[in-house]
């Protein structure tokens, strides 16, 4: 048989259709709807990951929504998701009467911020989540270790010119901030993973993104430290050992 292909604009298309019925939704008081928020979401992340959508859009549009969820019950979100420490306190004292949005959501939420790359927003979203009471799992573990990983990327990639030389003036104070900024956050990721329980940290693909991330932070000897514990537990075989080693192998040729 025939497999359809989905276009770009087609995808793009889809995504406005699905934000036009949320908003429409949300006019009639029914747009708190957690099934439909995360099929949402979900579109928006594959649209980012496809190209067919604007990463820094499609992470706006998903803050907003979440930050019209939680405002009610005090968990006040700033544009970067999480105003300070403070919301995540308070999100503790209200997570009981405030079970909104769902852990799907949440989930839905840091894998935009993946696609996109976009590691502050998810490493808060991540906390607020856990803060009011949801569980971390693999999948949102993962996402949020995806995110940093492209956060270092872009931010590595923004600070340095075409002959990998920093550039100099303002533009290049920020360069070099914007670098500084997705380093500590990939720290920030992996001190999420190093704390995390065994039953949301122990799978295969959720080990793969702390060893790409901690290649990404030149971490070689934790790199490979994880990828021996993963061959010890047979955690990895055949494609999946294949994407580890090359996890780790960059971490050495990073640190080289």
């Amino acid at each position: 048989g025939t497999v359809a292909t989905v276009t770009r604009g087609e995808t793009a298309e889809l995504v406005r259709w699905g934000l036009e019925v949320y908003r429409r939704a949300e006019d009639a008081g029914c747009g708190g709807n957690d099934h439909a928020l995360s099929s949402l979401f979900t579109a928006l992340a594959r649209a980012v990951a496809a190209g067919a959508w604007p990463g820094d859009d499609a992470v706006t549009r998903c803050v907003g929504i979440v930050n019209a969820l939680v405002r009610e019950s005090d968990d006040v979100l700033s544009d970067n998701v999480l105003s300070d420490i403070e919301n995540v306190g308070r999100g503790r004292k209200a997570k009981a009467k405030a079970p909104k949005p769902n852990a799907a959501v949440w989930s839905a939420l840091v894998s935009v911020c993946a696609r996109a790359g976009r590691a502050r927003e998810a490493l808060d979203a991540l906390e607020l989540m856990r803060a009011r009471g949801h569980a971390l799992d693999s999948y949102t573990l993962a996402s949020a270790l995806t995110a940093c990983r492209g956060g270092v990327a872009g931010a590595s990639a923004a600070s340095s010119d075409a002959n990998g030389v920093f550039a100099t003036g303002p533009a290049g104070g920020r360069r070099r901030r914007d670098a500084l900024e997705g380093a500590r956050e990939a720290r920030e990721g992996l001190t999420v993973f190093e704390r995390a329980p065994k039953s949301a940290s122990a799978s295969a693909y959720v080990r793969n993104a702390a060893i790409a991330l901690y290649a990404a932070v030149g971490r070689v000897d934790a790199a490979f430290a994880l990828y021996e514990e993963m061959k010890a537990e047979s955690a990895i075989d055949g494609g999946d050992d294949a994407r580890t080693f090359s996890s780790s192998s960059s971490s050495s040729s990073a640190a080289a």
